[in-house]
Parts: structure tokens; C-alpha cells; sequence
């Protein structure tokens, strides 16, 4: 048996100190206080979601500190040391009053050398570790060999989808790009809210070419209101863990495709369409906020704007963390396509999410996906799709690294006037999303998710926020047939660009 041991050479995220009033500010930022306000004892606190804390060095939190009163620490490092960058780190991810999720009581420590070795990633048999731990957060940047980089980052991507085992990463402070763990595709990715953090990718090349060799992948994910991305990230993790238990919770009332409404992870545990990976990411995503008094100064006059393929800002990414968005997106419950469920006519409400097991083509799989909308006032739509890093991973003969990135696009159609608002169709990232500011009421709209490739088997999560009122009274067939016609001729007018 091969084992692959990685150290952690860098550790070059600030470390500040925490204060009541700061951690304040951001959850007013973020749109925590209005959740709470609305929900009431009903607000999910992330109790129940295992953690997981991975530090540069060997640090861990500090027991004794008031806000981890009730929290138990499992150190899976014999050089763990109580740290003040970890303890920070933690004060964000599940502290008792400066957290949005102080219900997490069980958080797994790890340094990162000893997680990207033996102690998690390659340590059964050369695969990761089973555990029953569901959001990890990785507030440090590094790099090492690409060999081992590649070891490092499919590991941890094929964990992501095997095990629904989300991933929050830091980009590094400054400009200055790193490879771990920003560069990984299945993880979510934090800048700041100021613009102050890399962005991109690092090239990763080795022989044969993997799809970590890209540096035109769009990185961060979205974004958060710190200091410093080491804090940023967790705020990120902890909205994560919220949106886990929400999911969990809400069980076969909010998962309701109709041949797949869950699976079960390597340590057998039972997890929801609404918990999945994908579906985190993407209601993360969608709900988070393109124009905020945090991001005014630091963009276009005009405020957010789209300048990536995927349809996303290069240095916000989405936007802004809004876990007020975010969680009524999970809340509103899955909505399937009209391809899945053909009685349900794909018709959606203002806010969901969909996931689909079976998409691609093989397998009578379906190769578009259609979701419907007429929206009765002004508003606008923003709206993510996110799949997986295919890694091969476990095999017989121990862990294959090679991996199939798929391609898939995002359209929105109106279909009241027949014709394309919006796309998004990058062939390097795992990531596609809308944001249409000018939703015109009375027309009916259609979201559609295209395969851009030859026949595969995959899922996808999809999730939207409009702020228009909507109806999801049907669609006229009609209406419906000329939008898929529609769709049908650009896709087609665009052959060569999306490789169909």
C-alpha cells in the first residue's frame, strides 16, 4: 500500500482578534438578525452537523474560551496546541453567541499535514477516511509538488461527492494565488467582501493533463464581510452547517424528487437532497447578495456586474454571503424539472432548489432540464448550478486520481417574447449561474440546464433566488414548445463554441 504524506509549508492567512462588535456587524451584514427575527425558536443552529477545523499548523482552539462552553473537541493531531489563529477560527465556525450556528457541539481538529495524510485523506487503504463529519473549514493556503497537489486535491474533491462532505476553503490574502485548497473544484471557495483576495486558479500540471491545469477557473465562490479570508471562510462554513440541519430536518418534505430522495455516506448516515454538497453550494450561491453596502465602493458604478463565463463576478464571485436568501431557498423545498416530473410541468417558485440524480443523456437520462416562471412584477433572478469533479477514486487497486469534469450550461429564456436573456457555458469550471436584474411582469420565463457535451450519467443541484412575485400557474404548452425550440436552434447556432 502507497501512502502520501504532505506537509504544509505555508500558513499566510492574517490572524486578528475577535470582538463582540465585530462579529455583530457581520450577521447584520450577512442578514442574520432578520432570519432570526422571522424565525424565531425555529432557527436552525447547526445542531446535530458533526464539524471539521483544519489549521496550518498544529493549532486547535482554546477549550477554556466562553464561547465553547458545551463543545467537544476531538484532536486527531498528537502535536495539537492550543493556538490564537484556531481559536478565531473558530469563534466564527460554531461559537455560542459569535456564530450563526452555535448548535455545533462536536468539531473534529486536525493540522493540515496530518489531515492530507494519513490522518484523513489517505489514510484507509490509500482513500479517505469514512466520518461522520458533514462541513470542514480550511483557513490556511499552501502549495507542495504538483504530484502531490493532485494526491491532495482529488481527495478531497471525490470525498466531496461520495460523501456529501462539503468543503469551505480560503483564497489567500492579497493577490497572491495558492493551489491549496482554492484550486479544488467540489469545495466552496471565500474571498472578501472587499476585494482584497485572490482570485482565479493555479495551474496544476502533470501528465496525462488533468482539469486542475486550468487557470481561467473562477475563484472565489462568493464572498463575506472580514478582515482577513481566515475569518471570512468560517462565516462561510457556519452558514454551511445552518443550512445542513435546515436541510436534514426538513427531510422527505423538502426532497422530493421523485426516484431519489436521499443517500447514505461511507459512515452510514442518512443525507437529504436539501443537505446534499451540490445544493449547499448552490443556495449559497444564489442566495448571496450582488449589491451590498459592503461591495458598493469596490465595484462598477453600476454595482455587481457578470464578467466571467460561468456568469460570475472574478473577484466576488456570487456576491456576498445572505443567510437570509440562502435559507429560504433551502426551506422552499426541491422543485423538480419538467423532464423529471412532467406532471409538476417544471413549474417553480420564487425561491428552490432542484436535485437531479440522472442527467446526461446515458442511461435515458434526461439531457435538459426546464424550469418555469411568470413572473407578476419587477424583480430580478439569480440563480446557480453546481456539480461535481467526477474523481474516479476507490478502485481495487487502491486510488485512481484521474477525473471527468463534465460540461454543462445555464439559460434563461422569456418565453413571452421567445427569446434568450441570459447564459452561462464555461468549459473549465463546475459552476454555472444567472443574475437577470430586469424581470418584466406578466412574462413567463424559462430556466434551462443543458448537457454541452456527448452523452454521460451525472447530477447537478440548481437553486434561485428571484425577488419578482411570481405565479407558478402553468405555462401554455405553446409557449413551453417555442422556448425548447428556441433553446434547441442556439445551442445549435453555437455548435462549435460548446462542443456539442
Amino acid at each position: 500500500m502507497t501512502r502520501y504524506f504532505f506537509r504544509i509549508v505555508l500558513g499566510l492567512l492574517l490572524v486578528i482578534g475577535w470582538s463582540g462588535s465585530a462579529a455583530a456587524d457581520w450577521k447584520l451584514d450577512i442578514g442574520y438578525p432578520e432570519l432570526q427575527a422571522e424565525l424565531g425558536s425555529d432557527l436552525p443552529t447547526g445542531a446535530g452537523v458533526g464539524v471539521t477545523q483544519i489549521e496550518a499548523s498544529s493549532g486547535m482552539p482554546d477549550p477554556s474560551n466562553a464561547q465553547f462552553a458545551g463543545k467537544t473537541f476531538t484532536l486527531n493531531d498528537p502535536s495539537l496546541a492550543i493556538a490564537g489563529h484556531a481559536t478565531t477560527v473558530g469563534t466564527y465556525f460554531y461559537g455560542n453567541s459569535s456564530s450563526i450556528a452555535p448548535g455545533i457541539t462536536d468539531i473534529d481538529c486536525f493540522g493540515g499535514g496530518i489531515w492530507a495524510g494519513w490522518g484523513f485523506l489517505t489514510g484507509d487503504a490509500n482513500s479517505p477516511l469514512a466520518t461522520t463529519s458533514r462541513v470542514a473549514n480550511h483557513s490556511y493556503v499552501t502549495y507542495y509538488t504538483n504530484t502531490s497537489m493532485i494526491q491532495t486535491l482529488t481527495r478531497m474533491d471525490w470525498v466531496v461527492a461520495r460523501d456529501e462532505y462539503i468543503q469551505v476553503v480560503a483564497m489567500n490574502n492579497g493577490s497572491t494565488n495558492y493551489p491549496i485548497m482554492g484550486s479544488s473544484f467540489n469545495a466552496i471557495a471565500v474571498g472578501l467582501s472587499s476585494g482584497n483576495s485572490a482570485h482565479g486558479t493555479y495551474p496544476i500540471t502533470t501528465t496525462p493533463i488533468t482539469p486542475y491545469a486550468s487557470s481561467s477557473r473562477t475563484r472565489p465562490d462568493l464572498v463575506a464581510p472580514a478582515s482577513a479570508t481566515s475569518y471570512a471562510t468560517p462565516m462561510v462554513a457556519s452558514a454551511a452547517a445552518l443550512l445542513v440541519e435546515a436541510g436534514h430536518k426538513g427531510g422527505n418534505t423538502l426532497s422530493t424528487d421523485p426516484s431519489v430522495k436521499s443517500t447514505t455516506n461511507r459512515s452510514g448516515e442518512t443525507i437529504y437532497n436539501a443537505e446534499r454538497s451540490e445544493v449547499v453550494k448552490a443556495a449559497l450561491m444564489a442566495g448571496a447578495s450582488r449589491t451590498s453596502p459592503n461591495l458598493k465602493n469596490s465595484v462598477t458604478p453600476g454595482g455587481y456586474t457578470v464578467n466571467t463565463a460561468n456568469g460570475l463576478n472574478n473577484i466576488y464571485g456570487a456576491g456576498q454571503l445572505n443567510i437570509y436568501d440562502s435559507y429560504h431557498v433551502i426551506a422552499a423545498g426541491e422543485q423538480n424539472s419538467r423532464e423529471d416530473f412532467a406532471s409538476g410541468g417544471g413549474e417553480i417558485l420564487a425561491k428552490g432548489f432542484d436535485y437531479d440524480p440522472q442527467f446526461g443523456g446515458l442511461s435515458g437520462s434526461n439531457r435538459t432540464g426546464s424550469y418555469v416562471f411568470k413572473a407578476l412584477t419587477t424583480g430580478s433572478l439569480s440563480a446557480s448550478l453546481v456539480w461535481n469533479l467526477a474523481v474516479t477514486g476507490e478502485t481495487a487497486s487502491g486510488f485512481d486520481t484521474s477525473a471527468s469534469l463534465y460540461h454543462l450550461g445555464l439559460y434563461l429564456y422569456d418565453m413571452s417574447s421567445s427569446s434568450e436573456l441570459a447564459y452561462a457555458a464555461s468549459m473549465v469550471d463546475n459552476t454555472e449561474n444567472i443574475w437577470w436584474s430586469s424581470l418584466i411582469p406578466n412574462h413567463s420565463y424559462m430556466l434551462a440546464v443543458k448537457a454541452l457535451q456527448s452523452d454521460f450519467l451525472w447530477d447537478y443541484g440548481l437553486a434561485w433566488n428571484i425577488t419578482a412575485t411570481t405565479t407558478h400557474a402553468p405555462v401554455p404548452a405553446t409557449v413551453y414548445l417555442l422556448g425548447t425550440g428556441l433553446l434547441a436552434v442556439i445551442l445549435l447556432r453555437r455548435k462549435g463554441r460548446v462542443h456539442l
